[in-house]
Formats: C-alpha cells, sequence, structure tokens
C-alpha cells in the first residue's frame, strides 16, 4: 500500500506500463525453444494460443514467423509529445508539495491514455494528441477541495485518475482544450480506510485504494468487499464507483450501486456528501454521481458495504450442448433463485479461446481430457465444434454452498446437455481472470490487436442481439477485405437480462488501422446493440467512446437533465471535458448545425484518426 509521506518514488505510477497493461515487469512472450508457444507471464508454456490465433485471422495454424510490430521507445515518443500548457498562476496559488505536481515526460505519458486498443496503439507509434500537462497527487480530501476551487478559478481542466485501466476513453485529456491547462488527477496516494462499523457492516476509504489494498485493510477485521473485476489488481475503488463498475461475483455482491452506500464528491460548487441511510428519500443522489466518470467533480471519500470473508469458495468448470441452451439454462436458474456467485457461459468461438490458453498438460491431464472429449461426444451427444464452456462459482458457508452447489447441479443437468469438469477448469479460470490484457499487449507486440465490448440486455433479446452484433462485426470485416476473430461470453445475470461482453481481434496493416479498420467495426456493433434496446455499455463505463450514442440511448429530454446538472455543477465546463456527455444543443442553431457540431466536437471521431493527429513528427507507424 501506498503512503504519501513516501514522496513521489513510491508513487503507483512510475511502476506501471505506460505502453501495455500492468506492472513493467510482467507479460506475455513468445517462446525461445518453441517458435509454436508462448510464455504465461508465470513462466508457464501455453502451446496453444499462437495455433488459434493463426487459424482464426490467417486461416491456417501453420508455424511462421509472426509480423513484429514493436512500441516506440520511451524516448522517441517523448521526443513527439507536444508541449505543455502551464498556468503559472494556478500553480503557485496551489502550493503544494514539490512531490505532489509532477511535471515530467514519463509522468505525462503515463497518465494521457488508457488501456484499450486504440489508446495503446497510438501511444506505442507516438500518435499523442493531448496529454495532460502535468499530474498532481493529492494526499486527502482537503487536497482535493484546495485543487478543484484553484483550478475553478484560474480555468484549469481537471481528470481523475484511479488506477488508469479504463477502456472507453474516460481519462484522456480533450484535444479540443488547446489553451486551457489539463491535469490528470492521480488519487492513488489517497489508498486509507478512514472507519470501520462492525455492526452495520460499512466501511469508510479514500477512493484512490487499489482493489488488493482495500481488501487487505479489511481482512484485519474479517471482512471482505466482495468486488472483483478483471482489472481489480491495477484499479480503485473511486475509479469502480465513476464508471459503474460490475466484478466477477456480482451474483451474490451486486455492482457498485448495490454495494456503495455514500459518496463524497467535490465539484466547483462545492462538496456534496450522499446520506447514509439505507434507502433514499426522494432523488437518490448517490445515482447522480455514480456512472458520473468526473464530469461533475472528484470523488474522495466512499462508504461502502462489507461482507463477512466466506468460509468456502468453489468454482469449477461445465461442458453445456449450445450457447443458446446454456443461456437459457442460465436464465431459468436465475428467475428461480438458483444464484450462484459467478455464472459466465462462454460462446463456441470464446470457449476455443478459452481451451487454447491452456498451460502445456501432463500426460495424465491429456489423457483425461481426451477421455472427456469422448464421453461428452458419445454418452452426452454434444456436438464439440458447439459445445460451451461454463465457470460456475460459489462462496459463503459451507452449509449455503452446499445447497447452491446441489441445486444448480441438479436444475442444469435437467435443463440442457451438460457436463461438470469440476473444479480443474474453475481453478484455470481463477488463475488467468486477469490475463485478458496481457494477451492484448502480446498482439500488439506480433502484428495483431485485440479489444473488448460489452452490453447488457433483457432476456427477451439476449440471443438476438448475440447474434446480431457478431454478424455485423464479421460483415464489417468482410467489406473491408480483412478477416478477425469475435467470441462472446455472458458474465453477469438479472431477473429480467444478461450481460454480454465481447472480444474481438483483427491484423494490424498500417496507419490508418483505427479510423479505416477499427472505427467501423465499433460504429456496426454499436448499432447493433442499440437495435436491440442494448445498454451502451455494463461495467466500462462511456468515456468518450460511447458519446455518439448517448441522446439515441437516454432520447433528447434525458440527456438534456444530464447536460443541465453538468452545467449547474460545473459552469465553467473544467471537470473531464469531452466525456460522457455531447455538446448541448444551441438554440440559435438549426438541427443540422447542432448536429454537425456535436460531431465535430466529439472524441470518438478524432483520436488516432490521422488528420487530426497535427503538429507531431507523425513519421510512419511501425507496422
Amino acid at each position: 500500500m501506498g503512503d504519501p509521506s513516501n514522496g513521489s518514488e513510491a508513487d503507483v505510477w512510475r511502476k506501471i506500463k505506460w505502453n501495455g497493461w500492468g506492472s513493467k515487469n510482467v507479460s506475455m512472450k513468445l517462446s525461445e525453444t518453441d517458435p509454436n508457444a508462448c510464455i504465461h507471464p508465470s513462466g508457464n508454456l501455453i502451446p496453444g494460443l499462437l495455433p488459434f490465433m493463426r487459424q482464426e485471422l490467417y486461416g491456417s495454424s501453420e508455424v511462421k514467423p509472426l509480423n513484429k510490430t514493436p512500441s516506440l521507445s520511451l524516448q522517441e515518443v517523448l521526443k513527439r509529445m507536444p508541449a505543455p500548457v502551464v498556468n503559472k498562476a494556478f500553480l503557485h496559488e496551489l502550493k503544494l508539495q514539490s512531490s505532489q505536481v509532477q511535471v515530467d515526460g514519463e509522468a505525462r505519458l503515463t497518465h494521457a491514455v488508457g488501456k484499450n486498443y486504440r489508446d495503446l496503439w497510438r501511444v506505442r507509434n507516438g500518435f499523442l494528441q493531448r496529454p495532460p500537462d502535468a499530474v498532481i497527487l493529492p494526499h486527502s480530501h482537503e487536497d482535493v477541495v484546495k485543487l478543484v476551487d484553484t483550478a475553478y478559478k484560474h480555468d484549469v481542466c481537471l481528470i481523475p485518475f484511479g488506477g488508469g485501466t479504463n477502456v472507453v476513453g474516460a481519462i484522456e485529456p480533450d484535444p479540443a482544450e488547446t489553451t486551457r491547462m489539463t491535469v490528470s488527477v492521480d488519487l492513488r496516494r489517497m489508498n486509507k480506510m478512514m472507519w470501520v462499523e462492525k455492526d452495520s457492516q460499512h466501511a469508510c476509504f479514500e477512493s484512490g485504494v487499489l482493489g488488493p489494498d482495500l481488501e487487505e485493510q479489511l481482512s484485519r477485521y474479517g471482512f471482505t468487499f466482495g468486488h472483483d473485476p478483471d482489472s481489480h489488481i491495477h484499479s480503485t475503488l473511486g475509479g469502480w464507483a465513476a464508471t459503474r463498475s460490475s466484478g466477477a461475483q456480482s451474483n451474490k455482491y451486486g455492482e457498485m450501486e448495490d454495494m456503495i452506500v455514500s459518496m463524497t464528491i467535490v465539484t466547483p460548487r462545492g462538496v456534496v456528501t450522499t446520506p447514509t441511510a439505507p434507502r433514499a428519500v426522494g432523488v437518490s443522489l448517490k445515482e447522480v454521481f455514480l456512472g458520473s466518470e468526473g464530469v461533475f467533480g472528484i470523488i474522495t471519500n466512499l462508504v461502502i458495504k462489507v461482507q463477512n470473508i466466506p468460509e468456502q469458495r468453489i468454482c469449477e468448470g461445465w461442458l453445456v450442448a449450445s450457447f443458446e441452451e446454456g443461456a437459457e439454462a442460465f436464465r431459468q436458474a436465475t428467475i428461480n433463485d438458483i444464484h450462484p456467485a459467478t455464472l459466465r457461459l462462454y460462446d463456441d468461438d470464446e470457449t476455443r479461446l478459452s481451451f487454447s490458453m491452456k498451460y502445456k498438460p501432463t500426460l495424465v491431464q491429456s489423457f483425461l481430457s481426451k477421455g472427456i472429449k469422448a464421453y461428452a461426444e458419445k454418452w452426452k451427444g454434444m456436438n464439440m465444434d458447439k459445445v460451451c464452456l461454463a465457470i460456475v462459482g460459489y462462496e459463503g458457508t459451507k452449509t449455503a454452498v452446499s445447497q447452491q452447489r446441489q441445486a444448480f447441479h441438479r436444475h442444469l443437468t435437467k435443463a440442457t446437455k451438460s457436463l461438470c469438469l469440476g473444479t480443474g477448469p474453475g481453478k484455470n479460470w481463477l488463475e488467468k481472470k486477469y490475463d485478458l490484457p496481457y494477451i492484448r499487449d502480446f498482439s500488439l507486440d506480433n502484428g495483431l490487436w485485440s479489444d473488448v465490448l460489452e452490453t447488457t440486455t433483457d432476456y427477451a433479446r439476449m440471443i438476438p442481439l448475440w447474434r446480431d452484433v457478431k454478424q455485423a462485426v464479421r460483415d464489417t470485416w468482410a467489406s473491408l477485405g480483412v478477416k478477425g476473430w469475435i467470441g462472446c461470453h455472458l458474465g453477469h445475470q438479472y431477473k429480467t437480462g444478461t450481460c454480454l461482453y465481447f472480444t474481438f481481434a483483427g491484423e494490424q496493416f498500417d496507419e490508418k488501422d483505427i479510423e479505416e479498420r477499427f472505427l467501423p467495426l465499433k460504429v456496426a456493433a454499436t448499432e447493433a446493440i442499440i437495435k436491440h434496446r442494448g445498454a451502451l455499455a455494463h461495467h466500462h463505463g462511456v468515456g468518450y467512446e460511447h458519446v455518439p450514442w448517448m441522446e439515441k440511448y437516454h432520447g433528447k429530454v434525458g440527456l438534456y437533465i444530464m447536460q443541465v446538472i453538468k452545467e449547474a455543477l460545473d459552469p465553467k465546463g473544467i471537470c473531464n471535458p469531452g466525456k460522457l456527455l455531447p455538446l448541448r444543443d444551441d438554440p440559435n442553431k438549426s438541427e443540422e448545425e447542432n448536429e454537425a457540431a456535436k460531431k465535430a466536437a466529439m472524441m470518438f471521431f478524432k483520436m488516432g484518426v490521422m488528420k487530426h493527429v497535427t503538429g507531431l513528427n507523425k513519421g510512419k507507424a511501425k507496422m
């Protein structure tokens, strides 16, 4: 856990990659002895991933050298960074400790973008349109109050920065801000538990606490938070609240809106602390700020619900005959209150990816795997080309886990052709659940790319949405004359609907990869989601990636309400400009003029698009 007294050398950002995911010394690499295998960050050999990638993207699993696409060096990217816009009066009046204000190139670079494909492709190739001008690291709520007040006085833009794991562009400065100074506010020095109430099972934390540090502090009192997103190691409590995050055990513990009791937010208009009573009276102010992504202010403290550390945790794998049958079985389980902590169902495409990521098996494991396959085909009547992997997790008291497990076993074996694989696949999933970003980084190094998007919809539209999103992406690839891969899994269940999480991948070509190949995919997939009344996201947030569809999703009046709140709390527009909300309509302009102005201002259509990469030594993308 960090400590402000340790100074800048202890800051988390110094240990994190500027051009990839996670810690600087952790990555997935090619095997030096086997050209058809890669090495997991743990050091284990993964023999199946490269053949899978070659088969899906090149049409053949034949061993051949990958197209190397290394990142530019740190020194080269720093040379290409635009000069900062510095408001000296603001910095002078702020009067923080010297270690709290970082203006060096690496600090600015590490806080410049998030961690999606578009972000990392640009930073690896030196296409930085608008990095922050400085990084400020507050130590306390009082520091944030002083920062926001001073920034408002001097018209300086502020972007809250938690762990930097965002994948929808929520932490990147708006390139339209060419004259106002933009500051990235890194909150990770604010990482302490303020208090805990055992009777209420409430705890109060500063917003910059990282997932592992939060759990370590709670464990001293016998508690857990129960929130375990894929970004858990590197993301913060405040970031989870700002994006309406959801974790792997959400079926048991809920999402952020269920797990957060109260929040303290510093806005340009003053400080807001929402009530801690079990229910809101009138409009819930907590809901106004949940998912607001820093556009209304900066979250400093949060009161959360905490749970007793489970007596038992069990995670196991199943095979089901098809995605459609498995999804229906999950729906029936949920509406009948058979509700394991974790229910994940991978479609046939993503199941193949999951199987390809297994460590090199022993002879016994290979024999057992062949036996299971033969049994599933002969005795269960499963088509192994359509079979899907399900991961089911239970946690709680031993009695509760036993009851839930028995109930789900009975249900699934009756609802569909299925086969329980035991705890082996569950253990494998737990070991690798944080690994997808490392595969993305590995792809970027080797001529490929991958990215994700997710949504939630009701059960009536679940399967049509799944089919249409995949088809829309594949049709786009076909129209562009390129190949790609897309898979999906169900990850969170509700009484009325579920979350669908898509992963897709393709090949790198040149410096127009974003505008000519990636953006058409995003547009096609999002339009297919909207067609089936799907949400723009489930737990990743809006950022700038989903702004073009906010009016279509919320309606003109719904969007107007959010814009009015923004203007009331932040009249100068200093809080994370360019995110969450499009420009408000100008009553003096025609509808066509307003639409053109809104589109021109949207970062979605600018970031990584070469005509907007101005004033840079663009050079040539290293493809």
